[in-house]
């Protein structure tokens, strides 16, 4: 990590004390639009909404991503300062859709330089806090090309998050290559219902329990604690 980087976490967990011994049964989430929890009525949700349907009690959810958030954006929000008070066992990360964005666009990171390096520093203060970390591969946006192929623009950034999780030893939930099969198995049209009207990114309701049913079966797989957590059996479309 980059010395200046390791600098700015270390100053954002001064002070701050390590997570108790006893469970807390509770799974935060940081991320962008994809995670983030909106108003029944919104157009549009994101996994972190539906995921605690799929617990077993008395585990929980608490939700702090942010719509519009990238790896390095997301340090000045207020939901970042709010995550850092939660006591929790599990920090799940998904990162990506806005990193991906143009070059010179204040949100954008490179997926084999500052992407990596903010991954490293979300995890390493999970782990200052006695929280166990779990990186999340960010999803397919639902594009295609003309020929019916689908596009893969997130890929490098899919590809920096297994990199990281494999030198810093974190697991990974995958969520770009089901999602990648379904839309393309189904196609453009046949996968319409899965994204918000005129949407290519951002999921319906239906989308996005299936995403987070996605997130619960994964998740029962990588951890003896997190298989306890999460019902055995997770419906999907």
């Amino acid at each position: 990590m980059k010395p200046l980087f390791l600098s700015l976490f270390a100053s954002l967990v001064m002070g701050l004390p390590l997570a108790h011994a006893q469970t807390h049964y509770t799974i935060l989430l940081i991320g962008d639009s994809t995670v983030e929890e909106r108003p029944e009525t919104h157009r549009s949700q994101g996994w972190g909404a539906f995921l605690g349907k799929y617990l077993n009690p008395p585990w929980k959810v608490v939700n702090c991503a942010k719509s519009g958030a990238s790896t390095k954006t997301f340090l000045d929000t207020p939901e970042w300062a709010r995550a850092q008070t939660v006591p929790c066992d599990y920090l799940f990360i998904q990162f990506g859709h806005n990193d991906s964005h143009g070059k010179g666009r204040p949100e954008s990171t490179d997926a084999k330089t500052d992407y990596r390096d903010y991954l490293r520093g979300y995890v390493e203060f999970a782990r200052s806090k006695g929280i166990k970390p779990v990186l999340v591969a960010p999803m397919h946006r639902r594009t295609f090309y003309p020929d019916g192929r689908l596009k893969d623009k997130l890929k490098p950034y899919v590809e920096a998050v297994k990199v990281v999780a494999a030198e810093l030893n974190v697991p990974v939930i995958d969520l770009h290559e089901p999602s990648g099969k379904k839309f393309a198995e189904l196609g453009d049209a046949g996968s319409e219902d899965l994204t918000a009207p005129d949407d290519r990114t951002h999921f319906s309701r239906k989308g996005a329990d299936w995403m987070a049913s996605e997130v619960a079966r994964q998740a029962a797989r990588i951890d003896p604690i997190l298989k306890q957590a999460f019902a055995p059996k997770s419906p999907t479309p």
